[in-house]
Formats: C-alpha cells, structure tokens, sequence
C-alpha cells in the first residue's frame, strides 16, 4: 500500500471512529471498552498489532454476518489503541 493511500484509509477509520464517538456520546467509553479488550486479547494471542488484528477481525465478524454497529465498535476501538500510543 502507498503512503497516499494509507493515509486515505487512516483518516476513514479515524471518521468513523469519531462518528461512532458523537453517536454513544457519554457512553463512547463503555462502549467501546470491551472492543479494546477484545483486540488486544487477538494481538496477545496473534503477535499483530492493532490494525492487523482489526482487519482479521471484521473478516471473522463478515462470516458470521455480525451487525455494522458491532464492526463499526471494532474500528473505533483499533483506532483509539493506535492514536493513544502516539499520544
């Protein structure tokens, strides 16, 4: 993947990770929280970090035809474990 296009798929997660955060409002954190465990779980487990485990993630949720609520979570969750390293 190009530079240009990571960042063009950086600033989409990081859009829905904010759309997800205006829609729970107050409850965003624990919403969200038991996501965050559940990657870091995947990334113990897998050795990837939080973006590849995102990714193998949303393709097991597509097999089981999990909602877009529970995918877009996911998102916001490896987004929020990214920015806050940098942070």
């Amino acid at each position: 993947m190009n530079h240009n296009k990571a960042l063009s798929v950086l600033s989409t997660l990081v859009r829905d990770r904010d759309v997800m955060k205006k829609f729970y409002g107050s409850e965003y954190t624990s919403r969200v929280k038991p996501h965050i465990a559940i990657i870091k779980i995947y990334m113990k487990q897998s050795g990837k970090n939080e973006i590849r485990s995102l990714m193998e993630i949303l393709k097991s949720l597509q097999k089981v035809e999990a909602d877009g609520m529970t995918q877009a979570l996911f998102i916001a969750a490896a987004v929020d474990m990214t920015t806050e390293e940098s942070e």
